[in-house]
């Protein structure tokens, strides 16, 4: 078997090489999800078959032992301080251990390594990719380069040297493979390990095929593009798909610890049940312009966030001494965050990705949701924010339904196709299902609203809906909470009771379904990931804790949902005069706007993201806030 790890060369550039596409003809043609803050971490990733962290250093060539025994192995000196920065989360080697313990040899082709080491090399990231758990890689230049393709991996590093002509050498040493003409079936992958700097397109070129010497560059077909189960995405696979394809070629087990699928051509994909597709460039273009526009908006949206939040803060505070147009307007600032957050999920679905586009779309949305909502006031002031939360759980049920297709190219977090979420609901909307939910629920009777949070919670952990494990468990809680919390209850041992009873009973059943899916999903990935021990699960709930505050440590900004969690509570628990008023007016909406906060709280915990998972519930706690007496000033005026 032969991986080339290519860099510098896009999907396009490779299939202009006769040789790369007659592969792409004979097996499939797409693109990968890989990392750009972290390149070292995604050549350890590809041998760890999870995502993993490099050293966030460069290799050293004094690092490097390359006659560390009479076999020619080459070894990297550092193993133990890339074991420990991965631990918990990755067995960085795990690849080249597993192949080593079926006699399967593992060949590095990277002549800079082989002594005399080249002065001019200074990227030895490749070392990574094909190590075992001891740090040791065998040099191809100690067993030949007419290795046969099928009892070894063999992986040559193209290099990332902008002066050596990528294209020409991997069409010599395609050349070469075919004109070896081997008599055994091998597996031809020509990959780009990590993205190409500077450019943060988390999207890299793959190309597989399998067969045998006479049968792999077939001209006579066109070419098609692959998938896998971890994506279920037509055209886009990981890069924790790469191990576990390789030792499936050589039918070998996949080990739990490996977190990704074997690579599929998409005829070939059972979960897709799709015919002939070719590699959808179009999609590839669409997220190139969700790229380009990413940060300006969603800044932008950042801002508008912050102004209205100021906003309903001055109207509260100066009331009466506004015009009254300004008072007007409060309401819809108050409600104008979670319609800002459909806007910019909801965007990813339209036809064209542009400005001209997506910001018309984006303020329209923002705008109409709320003032539609607000035509019902009349009919109670509770009543806007139930419409509003029920016109958010209408359109997450109809995106659930097609298979999350705004998911693809949203404006807000992580896209599908960066690797965030590959389906179901992402992390970052738990918030906006959560306060929608109890948004709607305070208007219902107690236990009514109780059976409506339940249903969202199988919704969100469903394996043909949500399939998100965090989500479920922050839902089950809110209902636990809100039946428990609800007027005229006392929270208690009771109250703990059915909290508890309600998120152990629907945890219960979103686990039975996930494992009665026929693939696993997130959920039966988490459960495998915590190995189904208690011990386990702790592990994995601590690992995801630690992952949440390197969050907060890379992103400062990350703190403001989480300072903003802890704020809301205390304003709920001991409100100012104006939202005191209100509250005690409404004491079903003080409780939801409660149970939002300590849901919010749950969704952190739970969550590895965490600062996401919380951070729309923060922006509708806030605005709930803000909402009531807003929404009351100006029928006072009237009167």
């Amino acid at each position: 078997m032969f991986v080339y790890l290519v860099q510098g060369v896009s999907l396009e550039q490779l299939l202009n090489i006769p040789d790369v596409r007659s592969l792409a003809n004979q097996g499939g043609a797409g693109w990968m999800t890989v990392g750009c803050d972290d390149p070292q971490g995604d050549y350890v990733t590809f041998g760890a078959g999870s995502r993993s962290l490099g050293l966030n250093r460069p290799i050293d060539e004094d690092e490097i032992d390359a006659s560390v025994d009479e076999d020619g192995r080459l070894e990297f000196a550092d193993m133990e301080a890339l074991r420990a920065v991965n631990r918990s989360i990755s067995t960085p080697g795990l690849l080249a251990t597993v192949l080593d313990e079926n006699r399967i040899q593992t060949v590095l082709a990277t002549p800079p390594l082989s002594p005399p080491l080249n002065e001019d090399r200074t990227n030895f990231n490749s070392l990574m990719a094909g190590i075992n758990r001891d740090g040791k890689v065998l040099d191809i230049f100690a067993v030949g380069a007419d290795t046969e393709p099928h009892s070894r991996l063999v992986l040559w590093d193209e290099g990332t040297d902008r002066s050596v002509n990528v294209v020409a050498r991997l069409r010599g040493d395609l050349g070469r493979v075919r004109r070896g003409s081997f008599g055994g079936m091998t597996l031809i992958m020509i990959l780009s390990p990590t993205c190409e700097q500077g450019t943060k397109r988390v999207l890299a070129p793959i190309v597989l095929a399998e067969g045998t010497g006479d049968t792999l560059f077939d001209s006579g077909r066109r070419p098609s593009t692959v998938s896998s189960d971890s994506t279920r995405q037509v055209g886009i696979v990981s890069n924790e798909d790469v191990a576990p394809t390789i030792l499936d070629f050589f039918g070998v087990p996949i080990p739990a610890e490996m977190n990704g699928s074997v690579i599929d051509v998409v005829d070939q994909a059972p979960l897709l049940k799709l015919e002939y597709q070719p590699p959808p460039f179009e999609r590839y273009e669409r997220y190139l312009a969700q790229r380009r526009m990413y940060v300006p908006i969603g800044t932008g949206a950042g801002i508008a966030v912050t102004l209205f939040g100021f906003a309903c803060v001055a109207l509260i505070w100066l009331r009466r001494r506004v015009p009254r147009i300004a008072r007007v307007v409060g309401p819809w600032l108050a409600l104008a965050t979670p319609a800002l957050a459909i806007g910019l999920l909801a965007a990813g679905n339209l036809r064209t990705l542009n400005y001209t586009t997506v910001l018309p779309f984006v303020i329209g949305v923002t705008v109409v949701l709320p003032v539609a909502a607000l035509t019902s006031r009349r009919n109670g002031v509770l009543r806007p924010p139930a419409l509003l939360g029920a016109a958010v759980l209408v359109f997450f049920a109809a995106e659930a339904l097609l298979g999350w297709p705004a998911t693809l190219h949203t404006f807000i977090g992580g896209t599908a196709l960066d690797g965030a979420r590959f389906y179901g609901l992402p992390n970052v909307f738990i918030g906006l299902l959560l306060g929608s939910g109890l948004y709607l629920a305070s208007v219902l009777r107690p236990y009514t609203g109780f059976v409506l949070l339940v249903g969202i919670g199988l919704f969100c952990g469903f394996p043909s809906l949500g399939a998100n494990f965090g989500a479920a468990v922050t839902l089950f809680a809110a209902a636990g909470l809100w039946l428990a919390l609800s007027p005229r209850r006392g929270f208690g041992i009771r109250g703990l009771a059915i909290t508890m009873a309600t998120v152990v009973a629907g945890t219960a059943l979103v686990l039975i379904a996930n494992a009665l899916a026929p693939a696993a999903t997130h959920i039966t990935g988490f459960v495998e990931e915590g190995g189904g021990r208690p011990g386990g699960l702790v592990d994995t709930f601590l690992n995801r804790l630690g992952i949440g505050w390197d969050l907060l440590m890379r992103n400062p900004f990350a703190f403001v949902p989480v300072v903003g969690v802890l704020a809301c509570l205390w304003l709920v628990l001991r409100p100012p005069r104006p939202i005191r008023v209100g509250l005690e007016r409404y004491p079903h909406w003080r409780t939801a706007l409660l149970v939002i906060i300590l849901g919010s709280m749950v969704a952190y915990l739970v969550n590895d993201t965490g600062p996401a998972a919380a951070g729309l519930g923060f922006g509708l706690a806030i605005g709930g806030l803000f909402y009531v007496p807003l929404a009351e000033e100006p029928v006072k005026m009237e009167r």
